[in-house]
């Protein structure tokens, strides 16, 4: 079980969708009160995770009788999404190294700035509690990372944050999930305007003190990028700063 585990989180899986398609892989055919009951897990999870191993091919669902039922695909399909996600990772490898080399053009840039790169859920989780020791975040939140997992960590994140008193603004999309989301965490020190969601993105950036972190989603693999320098950090606050005061008028 160990080792699907591992397959399932180099594809940005987390344990439960792993328990999840092996519940449905075993069953042959069975349902989703049948599956949450299996792995001990809420219904409402379980549409979650059902969600995206749909989306990823894993699991299919399909009409019986008056019931949905859920059937797992072939294994083999796990070795095509491996195959896809080191192809994926490779052109990630490429655009980074690109951006970096971008960065090193720049010949005032000095010499005690800090490239850190991040792969994966529990690396990127590293920069979302760096940040906590900030007393003011900006975040630039445009991508759709509706998994479980995420949300669960975002959820604990946000209250550590309230705990501390530390001050945030948070550009988010207008999308139903977003709107929940500024309903329930904003307040007056935790601020979030919403951005129309036609400007929905695959990397998020999040800026503090000295630093500048981006953040991707895209297909589900977690990557990152945080630099450390104070001009830089000045430019993306600037930048922030005039989108801050565009969308906060417009709302």
């Amino acid at each position: 079980m160990s080792e699907v585990n591992k397959i399932f989180g180099y594809l940005g899986l987390d344990e439960k969708s792993a328990q999840f398609y092996l519940s449905c892989l075993e069953s042959g055919k069975t349902t989703i009160n049948e599956v949450a009951k299996n792995i001990k897990a809420p219904r409402s999870s379980c549409y979650l995770i059902l969600e995206r191993l749909k989306k990823e091919g894993l699991i299919f669902e399909t009409p019986f009788g008056r019931k949905r039922t859920l059937v797992a695909q072939n294994p083999e399909r796990l070795k095509i999404l491996l195959e896809k996600r080191k192809e994926e990772s490779e052109n990630v490898y490429g655009s980074i190294k690109q951006i970096l080399s971008t960065l090193n053009s720049i010949s005032q840039i000095p010499q005690r700035q800090k490239v850190r790169y991040y792969e994966g859920f529990e690396s990127i989780k590293q920069i979302y509690n760096e940040t906590l020791e900030s007393k003011l975040i900006h975040v630039f939140c445009l991508t759709q990372n509706n998994s479980f997992e995420f949300k669960e960590f975002i959820d604990k994140y946000m209250n550590r944050l309230k705990k501390k008193g530390i001050e945030t603004k948070e550009l988010v999309t207008d999308t139903d999930y977003d709107i929940e989301y500024r309903d329930e965490f904003s307040t007056q020190k935790n601020k979030i305007v919403c951005v129309p969601k036609e400007y929905i993105a695959n990397t998020d950036y999040m800026l503090w003190d000295d630093k500048v972190a981006f953040i991707s989603f895209k297909n589900g693999r977690y990557t990152g990028i945080v630099i450390e320098d104070q001009e830089i950090a000045s430019f993306e606050k600037n930048r922030f700063t005039l989108l801050w005061k565009m969308f906060t008028k417009k709302n």
